[in-house]
């Protein structure tokens, strides 16, 4: 389901996935979710060798270009979910059930909800050699998929798999232009800063 244009009118909330990574590749996916229940991967930053400090920075530029409202990162690592929340980016902890994330992404793909921009290469290369291992002597494939090439899948997963879990309440619409869409959702981002402020004066 590649797409080239993104319809930032029908965008009400755009959520962002982490897979930490350092001498394998650290993924970042922005997702952008609609009122209709369909998600669209907007963008992705999959690279080695990045610090903590580096994948941050990143991630904040993606706030400021998507006004991402949330990032959902493996909780495994709660010294690095804790450095970027310090760096006042927006952190929850993510679902890392990997049969009910997969499950997921599967029923939005078969739904034709699932939606991936076409500049995103990474993403789709490993859609593309996403595998089962085969049992021998069985029947059918495994559950858990095999672990490699798969830090893009593991990101997007995070957030299809846990972003069910909160509020998805969600804003009027705007016109198609991504200026607009990002003027919308400065205003909720706004109201989360002052939130946050409030938080840290206490």
């Amino acid at each position: 389901h590649l797409v080239r244009t993104i319809p930032f009118k029908d965008i009400v909330k755009v959520l962002g996935g982490i897979d930490w990574g350092y001498t394998q590749p650290a993924a970042i996916i922005i997702a952008g979710l609609t009122k209709d229940g369909a998600v669209y991967i907007m963008d992705e930053y999959y690279k080695t060798g990045q610090t903590l400090e580096q994948l941050g920075t990143q991630a904040k530029k993606f706030m400021e270009d998507y006004r991402v409202q949330s990032f959902f990162a493996d909780p495994s690592e709660p010294m690095n979910i804790q450095t970027f929340r310090e760096m006042r980016i927006p952190m929850s902890d993510a679902n890392r059930n990997v049969s009910f994330g997969i499950d997921k992404v599967r029923k939005l793909l078969g739904n034709g909800k699932l939606f991936v921009k076409d500049t995103c290469i990474n993403l789709r290369d490993e859609f593309q050699t996403y595998q089962y291992p085969e049992e021998k002597g069985e029947a059918g494939l495994k559950e858990i998929p095999v672990k490699k090439n798969d830090h893009g899948l593991d990101a997007l997963r995070y957030v299809i798999a846990t972003s069910e879990q909160g509020d998805n309440s969600v804003v009027g619409g705007v016109s198609s232009e991504k200026e607009a869409f990002k003027e919308r959702l400065h205003i909720q981002d706004f109201i989360n800063d002052e939130k946050r402020g409030h938080w840290l004066e206490k």
